[in-house]
């Protein structure tokens, strides 16, 4: 039986509604939604596959939400959490995720896509126990063109994408600028813990049905090369696709002019 409606959300500039449900699995004191697009509609009811126009929604939908800061959205694909093969959004609290503190992957430099109208949007590996890139820009427009280049530059491998907002204070203006990451993965479930691995596990906050399986979670365990990682860190590692050989591909796509086709160009930046 289908849930009541919580609310309908229409991104500015955008052509759909999204259709906003309370989500009970799993469960979130503070809330947590999903996100479809219009169900009443036959473009609505498709696979679980995030599209061009799905990016600039999700794009608009981070840069507006308000205060900064507090709410993620989060996209699994299919192979990389996704319950069901129907398209839909998480809508999450934000929390202190790991990934928003990663740096840059040693020996790499950050990328700019721009759109011809001074609107940028940077791209960067992550050292990170998983396979994963930081998109931001202030404009939700470009962004959500970066979003889709760097998409077909993975092309069929399992991802996660989450987007957030964050206050900036460049120059002394203050305003948004969204933050959006990529995951690339191998695979979907891990050897080291038990259960189907998603964007909010992609980011760093694993979901435990028990005290149990939280007291495996947090071991701490001795890893290749005598590094001490929890066992969290190992599942990370362990569904993570090839990070440098994704890297490579992803730059040299970006750095192509194949990305003309989004109204992009991209260049290396000086470290």
């Amino acid at each position: 039986q289908l849930r009541e409606r919580a609310c309908r959300l229409r991104p500015a500039g955008g052509a759909r509604a999204w259709d906003v449900y309370h989500n009970i699995s799993p469960a979130d004191v503070r809330g947590h939604f999903l996100l479809l697009p219009d169900i009443s509609s036959v473009e609505g009811r498709r696979p679980q596959r995030i599209l061009p126009d799905d990016c600039t929604d999700l794009a608009e939908m981070a840069l507006t939400l308000r205060p900064p800061g507090r709410t993620a959205l989060c996209y699994n694909g299919v192979g990389a959490g996704a319950s069901q093969n129907r398209i839909h959004v998480h809508f999450w609290p934000n929390r202190d995720y790991a990934a928003r503190s990663a740096g840059r992957t040693d020996g790499t430099r950050a990328l700019a896509l721009a759109n011809g109208e001074e609107e940028r949007v940077t791209v960067e590996a992550l050292d990170y126990p998983c396979c994963a890139m930081r998109l931001v820009s202030a404009s939700a427009e470009p962004l959500g063109r970066a979003l889709v280049a760097v998409l077909s530059a993975i092309g069929e491998l399992p991802h996660n994408v989450c987007l957030f907002n964050r206050a900036s204070d460049k120059e002394g203006a203050p305003g948004v600028e969204i933050e959006a990451y990529i995951f690339v993965r191998s695979r979907e479930c891990s050897d080291v813990l038990q259960g189907r691995l998603g964007t909010s596990e992609m980011m760093g906050v694993f979901h435990m049905t028990s005290e149990e399986d939280l007291l495996k979670a947090v071991a701490e365990t001795v890893g290749e090369g005598g590094r001490s990682l929890s066992a969290m860190e190992r599942a990370l590692e362990d569904v993570s696709a090839p990070k440098i050989e994704i890297w490579q591909k992803i730059r040299s796509f970006l750095l192509s002019d194949a990305i003309a086709e989004w109204g992009l160009k991209g260049e290396e930046l000086d470290e």
